[in-house]
């Protein structure tokens, strides 16, 4: 590791005194593909299969969109999340998908994956049959640098059974199953930088496991120089035989490609942090000059001061971007990666403490049914709850049933009285939060809790619910904690006074 440390240093600072030699080497290796846009697909009506390149081109071009891609790019991951390339065999010599199985299983992705915004389909993003000269030249540099897709978008294969047999197939998959690290390739598997999802089509999705799991199996953990000896096999078949010839060397420089992609990157960055840095230094130079000549304080105002302290700014940024790049560089990974990890960690821990905090507020509501209900309806229960405490408080007193019935109406009016001649407007012009109130209900409801449901109740007078919209009525059946009904209220609404039970 040190080693590759010291030759990442060496090369920093050898390009650093020419960083437009690095912006060269990023411009050469910049290929344009065309991608398919996510959308357009999703809202693809039917299964039936699209048509060729051409075509789309010239009946949908809207549906087209054009991306540089770049082997810097590639590193950084830039496309990961938001690209989807898929990974197939064509069914037919003339046409990839002719009964419109695989645009089926591409849809079922993008329906599972809102963010992807655009999809690479060699038939529908690449010239087809008889080319124009400029069609050919495209062609030719698409082709040349197509692994640039497999490495930095996400895959989607489509396996069946001849796809183990096919050479751009399994070299596909190869690629997808890597990462980049300033080391060149290694195996992604068992990462967050994993990358590639398999799903089985035709004759392939009887056995799919064991598939995709011999799939795994073979190309996950291969070097550069293993998958070459593997591709260079004679049983390994192609279409044409010059494809073939002209991407199996092409594997063993991959890694080689790699090392040079993360160390023209790693010149830019340190050169980015050494010409922000030399900035601020010739900006607070140029105010120096301006006050001596002067003879005057710029003040906190003075556009040279506000010049200063941007530039300030952008160095100590560019000095933070290097330090963690060169962190990354320490541990081996992928800078870039390791980033984006960091910031999905931030993100994951607040969706987490959402998750847990909607969680907390759902036991809560279910804890309390006024939180379901209106403020009349939790009157109206909480007035429920102080009338069976009160009444039952005066049966264990009293012997006599009348009395005990006399008691409890009059305790009942008393605390209805009270509460329309002075709480409710108290509260009402207050103006004291719902779930402040409902708090205070929830106290009464606990308690509430402790108390046997061995009452009959008289009907209360009928109140509309802002809620519903209808009136309602306690009944015995449902004077108790019942939330399961009605939201999680503890009472029975009814447009009619029918449901209410008989009076005291």
């Amino acid at each position: 590791m040190s080693l590759m440390l010291n030759l990442f240093a060496s090369c920093a600072a050898s390009q650093m005194r020419d960083s437009p030699a690095a912006e060269k080497q990023i411009e050469s290796s910049t290929c344009i593909f065309f991608f398919v846009k996510a959308d357009f697909l999703r809202k693809h009506s039917g299964n039936a299969p699209l048509p060729s390149f051409q075509e789309i081109k010239k009946k949908h071009p809207n549906a087209l969109e054009e991306v540089s891609f770049s082997m810097p790019q590639v590193v950084k991951g830039e496309h990961v999340k938001d690209t989807l390339t898929v990974s197939h065999r064509w069914l037919d010599p003339k046409r990839s998908d002719p009964d419109g199985v695989q645009l089926k299983k591409v849809k079922e992705r993008l329906a599972d994956t809102p963010h992807i915004k655009r999809v690479w389909f060699d038939e529908w993003c690449m010239p087809q049959g008889e080319k124009t000269a400029e069609e050919k030249v495209a062609f030719d540099k698409m082709l040349s640098n197509v692994n640039m897709l497999y490495l930095g978008t996400t895959v989607l294969i489509l396996l069946d059974l001849s796809y183990v047999s096919r050479f751009w197939t399994q070299f596909e998959a190869w690629l997808s199953m890597q990462m980049l690290t300033p080391s060149g390739l290694q195996p992604a598997k068992g990462t967050k930088a994993e990358r590639h999802i398999i799903v089985a089509i035709q004759g392939a999705e009887s056995l799919a496991e064991t598939y995709t799991s011999a799939l795994v199996q073979t190309w996950a953990t291969r070097t550069p120089d293993e998958a070459y000896a593997y591709l260079s096999k004679p049983d390994v078949t192609v279409t044409n035989q010059s494809d073939k010839d002209k991407q199996l060397p092409k594997i063993k420089a991959l890694n080689a490609d790699t090392r040079a992609a993360f160390q023209s990157m790693t010149a830019l960055v340190h050169s980015k942090a050494t010409n922000s840095a030399a900035a601020a230094v010739r900006q607070r130079e140029k105010l120096a000059q301006f006050e001596r000549e002067h003879k005057v304080k710029a003040n906190d105002d003075n556009p040279m001061k506000v010049a200063i302290k941007q530039a300030e700014r952008e160095a100590a940024e560019a000095k933070r971007d290097q330090e963690h790049y060169d962190l990354g560089l320490s541990r081996g990974v992928n800078p870039m990666m390791m980033e984006r990890e960091e910031l999905e960690a931030l993100e994951h821990e607040k969706r987490e403490k959402a998750r847990v905090a909607a969680e907390s507020w759902a036991e809560r509501r279910e804890a309390c049914a006024y939180y379901a209900t209106c403020c009349s309806c939790a009157m109206v229960e909480c007035c429920k709850k102080m009338r069976t405490w009160a009444g039952e408080t005066l049966q264990s007193c009293c012997g006599r049933a009348k009395r005990f019935n006399f008691l409890v109406l009059y305790v009942h009016s008393a605390w209805m009285l009270c509460w329309y001649i002075i709480a409710f407007p108290l509260l009402l012009t207050s103006g004291l939060h719902r779930r402040r109130f409902g708090y205070y209900i929830q106290r009464v409801l606990l308690l509430r809790r402790s108390i046997p449901e061995s009452l009959n109740y008289s009907r209360l007078p009928l109140l509309p619910c802002a809620t519903c919209s209808s009136s309602y009525s306690v009944s015995p059946k449902t004077s108790g904690m019942d939330v399961s009904k009605h939201g999680g209220s503890a009472y029975n609404h009814s447009s009619s006074s029918s449901s209410s039970s008989s009076s005291a």
